[in-house]
């Protein structure tokens, strides 16, 4: 009697784990007009003037991540005897949001900052503009900073920059290089 109890109580544990494997997400979110995004799931909004490239509208694309429990399966033995067993492990899902910017003149352009319900973040933000330029921010919670500046780049006017949050102090968007490893994710801010 006691056999079939630990027998139904391994078959729970191996069907809660099968149908924890399906809770891993890969969104995809097409290109949206800033304009159009909701100004309710913004965190407040980013003007950018940018005098090289004004012809096409750049986009702002916001990376949102989340830690999640992903299962996997693990085998221990030998080839004639051997047994499969299930393995959990920390993850992390990616979703992401991108926004058009909205015209407000010559090289001069308006995007919401979004933010996602049940996700941490906007963490990175990659503004690219159609002549290749690429400029990558931080979103920091919770810090403040200055909320108009400048990035000078070579040989080129500079990018202005005018950040506009909701609530003050809720957080602070800072440039970045990007990361080796990845060149979508920052590692070194520009203070």
């Amino acid at each position: 009697m006691t056999e079939s109890k630990g027998l139904s109580c391994w078959m729970l544990v191996v069907l809660s784990l099968l149908v924890m494997a399906g809770c891993r997400s890969y969104e995809y979110t097409p290109t949206v007009p800033s304009a159009e995004f909701e100004e309710s799931k913004s965190l407040g909004s980013i003007e950018v003037r940018y005098a090289h490239a004004k012809d096409n509208p750049p986009t702002l694309d916001s990376a949102f991540r989340r830690n999640v429990i992903d299962t996997d399966m693990g085998f221990v033995g030998t080839y004639v005897i051997g047994m499969v067993y299930p393995t959990l492990k920390v993850d992390e899902d990616y979703s992401s949001v991108k926004l058009t910017g909205e015209a407000l003149g010559d090289g001069h352009w308006r995007f919401l900052i979004p933010s996602k319900s049940g996700w941490n973040g906007p963490q990175d933000l990659n503004l690219y503009f159609a002549n290749r330029d690429l400029f990558l921010f931080r979103f920091l919670e919770g810090q403040s900073c200055l909320s108009e500046y400048s990035l000078d780049t070579p040989g080129r006017e500079a990018l202005q920059v005018k950040v506009n949050l909701k609530k003050a102090g809720s957080g602070c968007l800072l440039p970045c290089s990007p990361s080796q490893n990845d060149p979508n994710r920052c590692s070194h801010f520009w203070r």
